[in-house]
């Protein structure tokens, strides 16, 4: 398998979740979103965890984003999974340009 490249990664795990294995499912997305992250990716990890509260899926979503942290997509697929959750305040953080937040922590300090 190679990871790097979504349509493979995508179709892997989708055939994963059809099998029943999902946690093989989950560990292959996370190796692809390691390597490179993609939206495709993060509904489909959201469907092999089988979580449908979507106050866990943010912590699900959560657990993907640590997977590439410093990536757009992970701040994507994180705030997406907040608003879900009507986490509204939580979103507006994730969203925030660095420097907006560098910003704000000195006027914090």
């Amino acid at each position: 398998m190679a990871p790097e490249r979504i349509p493979v990664t995508q179709r892997y795990a989708e055939l994963l979740i059809k099998a029943g294995e999902a946690k093989r499912a989950i560990r292959a997305i996370e190796r692809g979103w390691a390597l490179a992250p993609h939206p495709d990716l993060a509904a489909l990890y959201l469907k092999a965890s089988a979580e449908s509260e979507p106050l866990k899926r943010v912590g699900v979503m959560r657990k993907l984003a640590a997977q590439k942290p410093d990536d757009i997509e992970s701040h994507l697929a994180l705030a997406q999974a907040s608003l879900d959750a009507g986490l509204w305040a939580r979103c507006a953080v994730i969203c925030r340009p660095p420097a907006a937040a560098a910003r704000r922590s000195a006027f914090a300090a």
